[in-house]
């Protein structure tokens, strides 16, 4: 008799009935036929098993064209037209403050700078503005028509004739 573990063999008793043992089985996973852009399995091996995660295709598709300028106009547009709401604030500020100074029976410095400050302070936030809202535009503009204008493309035909016979290429750019 043989002592090795691993090659020792035992024989059922006598009479007895032999079964089979259970075996595991294992089935791929395989996804089935989905159409494009549609939900579509993914199967990952983890320590317990295989498991399937449904990746939506629909979710992962790109921008369309000229979405990211037409978001960066409207951006510098409502900058701009920020920009104005403060220059229209310091406007009043600055009247007032010309007012106050105009009207006091004694001059008071401090009331005059500060008038003279908020003035400066109005026109470089109408300038600031009007070149933001005016940016705003142009941006938006030209994602609106990259959107509109077909992406660089190139065919080839072929041509066919009497004595002839070629390709033909065209291209957009």
């Amino acid at each position: 008799m043989d002592t090795n573990p691993i090659a020792a063999t035992a024989s059922p008793p006598a009479g007895a009935e032999l079964t089979p043992e259970p075996q595991a089985v294992t089935t791929p996973i395989s996804p089935p036929a989905e159409p494009a852009g549609q939900a579509a399995p993914v199967a990952f091996a983890t320590p317990s098993g295989p498991t399937a995660v449904v990746v939506d295709t629909a979710a992962i598709q790109p921008a369309p064209r000229g979405r990211g300028l037409r978001i960066a106009g409207i951006a510098s547009g409502a900058v701009g037209v920020a920009a104005v709401v403060v220059g229209v604030v310091l406007s009043a500020q600055a009247k007032n403050l010309s007012n106050k100074v105009t009207s006091a029976s004694q001059f008071n410095p401090s009331d005059d700078s500060a008038g003279l400050r908020a003035e400066r302070w109005q026109v470089a936030c109408y300038g600031v503005g009007a070149l933001a809202i005016g940016a705003g535009a142009v941006l938006y503009y030209l994602g609106v028509r990259s959107a509109r204008v077909a992406p660089p493309s190139l065919s080839l035909s072929p041509v066919l004739g009497p004595g002839t016979a070629g390709v033909s290429a065209m291209g957009v750019f």
